[in-house]
Formats: structure tokens, sequence, C-alpha cells
């Protein structure tokens, strides 16, 4: 085959391929075009947290003065079988003004410190317990554990270190004074419920 019938097979086969594209790529007859995208739907904003931005939080009272830390050293009563020491009480000036009260109380090998603090309503010592009362609070790990928990009808929290044989228990009542217990050698938490459920709250929720 000459060069020239070559070049003229070439360019039919070209033109022939050429068209067999356009057919296949043109709609079928009687099928709608497709249609042209303008722009890429997107979702409608989030709405807001439901009337989130309409509650107003509570506000919180004012500080009022501690009452006389020696007002908190009855609170602190005597246990049986347990040995307790004499309670001291002292006002306090940072960070901010409170009065305290505390004791200790021993039966050998276990030791219990008792600590009451009136608060004065101030939140500046409020905050690091208020955020353990939620009900419902529980960690746990493979030494202890930490949960909230109810202590004389007052909301609180305990923590138990297993390796350390220490247990701490923190009652807050009348949402002013707080109950601070650390064990030390316990047998179990039930030695630091016992003295936290000693502890005369109902006197210290009714000082004013």
């Amino acid at each position: 085959m000459s060069r020239s019938s070559v070049l003229i097979v070439v360019l039919l086969t070209a033109t022939l391929a050429s068209s067999a594209c356009r057919r296949e790529s043109a709609p079928a007859s009687g099928d709608p075009p497709p249609p042209i995208v303008t722009d890429v739907q997107r979702p409608p904003p989030a709405e807001p947290p439901a009337r989130e931005a309409q509650r107003a939080a509570t506000p919180a009272p004012a500080p009022v003065h501690p009452v006389d830390p020696e007002r908190l050293k009855p609170v602190l009563v005597e246990v049986i079988g347990w040995t307790r020491t004499m309670p001291r009480a002292e006002m306090m000036s940072t960070p901010v003004a409170f009065s305290k009260a505390e004791a200790r109380y021993d039966r050998p090998p276990a030791s219990v410190q008792i600590e009451v603090h009136d608060t004065g309503l101030n939140q500046v010592l409020l905050a690091g317990i208020s955020m353990f009362l939620a009900a419902g609070f529980e960690e746990r790990a493979a030494d202890g554990y930490k949960k909230s928990g109810t202590y004389n009808g007052h909301p609180g929290f305990e923590e138990w270190r297993s390796d350390a044989r220490r247990g701490e228990i923190n009652v807050l009542v009348s949402n002013r004074f707080v109950v601070n217990a650390i064990g030390q050698r316990l047998r179990g938490m039930d030695e630091l419920r016992e003295i936290v459920g000693a502890i005369d709250t109902r006197t210290l929720a009714n000082l004013k």
C-alpha cells in the first residue's frame, strides 16, 4: 500500500472514532439533560442549644462573716472506741476569711484528722469541693476510687487509696460548712465513715 493510501486510512479511522465518542457521550433521545450544578448544597446552620442563652445562672449568695471558731468546737464530739485530742479553733485570713476547728481521733494503728470550716459562703473556698458533689460522680482505679455520696443527709464525696490505706471524706453542710476528714493506716473506709457519721452536723447546720 502506498504512503498516501496509509494516510487516508489513518484519517478515516480517527474520524470514525471521534464520531463514535460523540454518539456515546450524547444523551439518549428523550432523556432529560443532566442538571447543572451551580452551587454545593450545605446543611443549615446548627441551632443554638435550647434556650441556653436565656437561662441565667443563679447568682451565688453574698459572703458573710464566718462564725466565731469556738462555736465550731462542740461539733467535734467524742466517738466511742476512739481517743480524741482536745479540739483547737482559729480564725484564718488567707486566702479569704474563714474559721475552723480541728481534732484528731486515734484508734491504733488508725488515725483520723478532722477539720470543720465555716467558709462564710465564699465561693473561693467552696469551688474545690463543689465540682465533686454531682450525684453519680465516680472515678475508679486499680488502687482506689473517688465517688460522691451522702453523709448524715448532706452531700459530699470520698476517696480511698488501698495501697496507702488512706481515705478522705468531704461533706458540705448548708452550702456553707465543710467537714474534711483524712484517715491514715485505715483497715477500710468504714472506719472513716464512723468518725464522720458521729460529727454533729445538725448543730453545724443551725450555726449563723
